[in-house]
């Protein structure tokens, strides 16, 4: 993904800040999904380990 950004042409600036806007909200959304993932796993009370 980064290396399609830089393969882009300089005219095509739309472009590639579309593709660097969607890579930098792809890694952040992925971020709160894994932190959120873990917040709702901390707050579930564990029946595994009695």
């Amino acid at each position: 993904m980064y290396s399609l950004a830089m393969a882009l042409q300089p005219s095509e600036t739309f472009l590639r800040d579309v593709i660097y806007n969607l890579t930098v909200f792809t890694q952040t959304g992925l971020g709160w999904v894994l932190f959120a993932a873990a917040l709702i796993d901390s707050i579930r009370p564990r029946r595994a380990s009695s």
